[in-house]
């Protein structure tokens, strides 16, 4: 029978019948191969997607088109003036806003190349077209480290007589929190006087999605977890620097 069959496939009409057929399995062969073309770029996007918004890495302008990034740019100057830089551009949270990591960059040698020394730094999120300051460090005199609802670190402010000089922080960053939690972190440490390779403990920033808003982290303390921003801390004046005593003269000989 199935000689038969294939005989019967090559008969009279078979000059016709042939062709056709091998095109339409051609055809058929054709719009499996490109639905699976689709499918599977599909899925790729979609893998990338969400690897982004899982991750929340700090370095995700891979992941960023230019008109992003223009915006990201656009935005950091608006905000610091023109010497505004962006230092990260993506979704760092996660989620479908735009974020902004903008700064004043600050000329100090020595420091590592994972370091950023800045005179001021933001977190701008870009929701329904508008931008926010989402996180601002600068000199304490000016309000130090805050996000809209408070102050993030100090649990005091401390009015120096004589006035303390500011001299800017070191920011780094990272995409596990203390606690191996993946997302965004930032770190913050205060520097000291040019010259000198001191500077303040870290303090671990990111973002705390029970309450929308970056705030302090911290692992190594009870309790651990964030710590919510101060609204109105405690201003206390230090007292002014001891003048030097006069050096006693010495005695005049008889």
């Amino acid at each position: 029978m199935i000689g038969k069959s294939r005989y019967i496939w090559q008969g009279r009409n078979s000059r016709h019948r042939a062709p056709c057929g091998i095109v339409m399995m051609v055809l058929l062969l054709a719009l499996l191969l490109f639905a699976c073309s689709r499918r599977g770029t599909a899925a790729i996007a979609e893998s990338q997607a969400a690897g982004q918004s899982v991750q929340g890495s700090p370095n995700q302008a891979s992941g960023i088109d230019n008109s992003a990034s223009k915006a990201c740019a656009e935005a950091a100057r608006a905000v610091l003036g023109p010497s505004g830089e962006v230092a990260k551009c993506g979704h760092l949270l996660g989620l479908s806003s735009l974020e902004a990591v903008a700064f004043i960059r600050l000329e100090r040698p020595g420091l590592d190349k994972s370091d950023l020394p800045v005179l001021r730094l933001v977190i701008l999120r870009r929701t329904d077209s508008h931008w926010g300051v989402e996180l601002d460090a600068k000199d304490l005199t000016e309000g130090g480290i805050t996000n809209p609802s408070g102050y993030l670190e100090p649990q005091y402010i401390v009015d120096y007589l004589p006035p303390q000089p500011y001299h800017g922080f070191v920011a780094s960053f990272d995409d596990h929190r203390s606690d191996d939690t993946r997302g965004f972190v930032l770190y913050l440490a205060e520097l000291g006087p040019p010259g000198d390779t001191d500077m303040g403990s870290d303090i671990e920033i990111a973002w705390n999605p029970a309450v929308g808003r970056f705030q302090e982290f911290v692992y190594d303390q009870d309790p651990k977890g964030f710590i919510p921003e101060l609204k109105n801390p405690k201003r206390v004046k230090s007292p002014p620097s001891p003048r030097p005593s006069p050096s006693p003269s010495p005695k005049q000989a008889p």
